[in-house]
């Protein structure tokens, strides 16, 4: 009960309707104890009906029974079935009413254990006679149904026996109840309101354990984790997705985990902010089952269940949102949790993200967007050491564009900024999403490439050589050439910067024998034609 009261009742409603909820359960008290006496009167009334009921339904099985049996015509058994059916519901509903006295519903099952070893009995004589198509019933099979109803209605005689001395039973607890409820009350409704100031602090607790910890989070994706995991575990039953802007701001994708069967998989593939209603509109968005908005949203518009979406808002920017999906349509307890939780959590989540462009920006080079010089240096440590974990090969290609400095003094800066951009994209879209692409600073590129053995890296560096060859620059008539050099761990060298140093001397090389030519680091050539 406290526990439903915490849900749908905001904390400053719940102690004054607990207070109006004790006056008018204690004036129910009296009316209660009156109504028992009469609930009991009808009670005894239906359990002996129920009773009754069973064993009527027996004999209906019976006499359907006997009839097919004697003349096989399958109309013959509609009392069977009949019968079995006002069993079946006659059972169920007897436990129901037994509830609490074990007596009578041992003898329930007593009499259900006998009804179905007789129905096993009759199951197969109906398949014999059934197969037989005609003929005298069994004899001893007869008997044996007999003994079974014989035992049916004795069990069904003490059940009936038994009510009656419940009625009797009952009726005392009857006059005792007006006096325990009203003591009960007294007692339950100390206790709740307790427990209510009790769960009031938890609360408290959890939300100032939350914002502390929100505080030292890492990174945004390890925040929304967190923030996940603080409404799931404040939100009973409810499912919490976060959905945010990527980097460029142009698609809306779910920065915590999915399931395999989730519904938001689908619509989340290349989803547009404004695909969600929750951010297009800055304010919250709430649907159910039943209810068929005008404006649908594209994401949640269709999920089973309820749901209600808040939006991320820092500055009047919309960042995201947070969805929430239950079973139910979302109590205003959990509507009051939710934006209360997003708004706290909010400009946090626009901190970490603020930080993350600034660090991503610090590495990243702004002319190619390709990873900048300490970038590339962290990249290069971590990439080897991963092979050296995994025992893999991992090849760097160090690329440099041939007689750069002609093009800027010729064409132009300008032209030159073109030309270096062209082949940032041009390298980029040649590799694999595994690699690496890197600008080491003026026209000197580095390629990393993980599990990749030298006479492979060397068949990359010429596809390389190649597509720059190919660029056509606008305004630079006579194009651009590039020399590689390829090294390879841990054939050439074992530590990292040997590696880099090998590869390095290993592009010299290429400059010294012409140019437009790659190069391995143990000095063999390899001709601008060659794969």
């Amino acid at each position: 009960m406290s526990l439903a009261l915490s849900r749908l009742l905001p904390e400053k409603r719940r102690l004054p309707l607990l207070l109006v909820a004790a006056v008018l359960l204690s004036a129910a008290a009296v009316w209660i104890a009156s109504a028992a006496q009469r609930d009991t009167a009808e009670r005894v009334a239906g359990q002996a009906q129920l009773a009754q009921d069973m064993l009527t339904a027996m004999l209906d099985q019976e006499t359907g029974l006997r009839g097919y049996l004697l003349n096989g015509r399958e109309p013959f058994l509609e009392p069977y079935v009949k019968g079995r059916r006002d069993l079946d519901q006659a059972l169920v509903q007897g436990r129901a009413e037994a509830r609490g006295d074990q007596r009578a519903i041992r003898l329930i099952d007593q009499e259900e254990s006998i009804a179905r070893e007789w129905q096993t009995l009759a199951e197969q004589e109906i398949r014999v006679a059934r197969q037989r198509k005609f003929g005298i019933p069994d004899i001893d099979q007869s008997f044996l149904r007999k003994n079974y109803m014989d035992r049916f209605r004795s069990l069904n005689a003490d059940l009936q026996t038994r009510v009656e001395t419940r009625r009797s039973e009952q009726l005392q607890e009857a006059g005792r109840l007006s006096v325990a409820i009203i003591l009960g009350l007294g007692l339950v409704f100390g206790a709740l309101g307790s427990l209510l100031i009790r769960r009031a602090r938890q609360t408290r607790g959890r939300e100032r354990e939350f914002a502390e910890t929100l505080q030292v989070m890492r990174s945004e994706g390890e925040a929304h984790a967190l923030l996940r995991q603080h409404l799931e575990r404040t939100i009973k039953g409810g499912r919490v997705t976060v959905l945010t802007r990527n980097n460029s701001a142009n698609r809306l994708v779910a920065s915590t985990d999915l399931d395999a069967a989730d519904p938001l998989r689908d619509p989340l593939e290349d989803a547009k902010p404004q695909t969600c209603l929750a951010v297009r509109l800055a304010q919250p968005y709430e649907r159910s089952e039943s209810s068929e908005p005008l404006l649908q949203c594209e994401l949640c518009g269709k999920s089973a269940g309820g749901s209600l979406c808040q939006p991320l808002i820092v500055g009047g920017q919309v960042l995201g949102s947070v969805l929430l999906r239950k079973r139910a349509v979302p109590s205003q307890a959990a509507r009051e949790r939710l934006e209360q939780t997003v708004s706290r959590a909010a400009p946090a989540l626009a901190n970490l993200r603020n930080l993350a462009l600034a660090e991503a920006r610090a590495q990243t080079d702004p002319l190619t967007g390709l990873a900048n010089k300490r970038a590339i240096e962290e990249t290069v440590k971590r990439m080897h050491a991963q092979s050296m974990r995994l025992g893999s090969p991992m090849s760097v290609l160090v690329l440099d564009l041939d007689h750069f400095k002609r093009v800027n003094d010729t064409y132009g800066h300008p032209r030159g900024d073109e030309a270096l951009a062209a082949t940032a994209d041009s390298m980029s879209s040649t590799v694999r999403d595994s690699d690496f692409v890197g600008r080491m600073g003026g026209e000197e590129f580095i390629v990393l490439l993980p599990d990749t053995a030298n006479d492979a890296a060397v068949h990359v560096a010429q596809k390389l050589r190649r597509a720059i060859e190919a660029l056509v620059i606008p305004g630079v008539p006579t194009g651009i050439t590039a020399s590689v050099g390829v090294a390879t761990y841990p054939d050439d060298a074992v530590e990292s910067d040997a590696v880099l140093r090998l590869a390095d001397r290993a592009l010299y090389l290429a400059k010294k024998l012409g140019r437009n030519r790659v190069e391995r680091a143990a000095g063999d050539v390899v001709a601008p034609s060659a794969e």
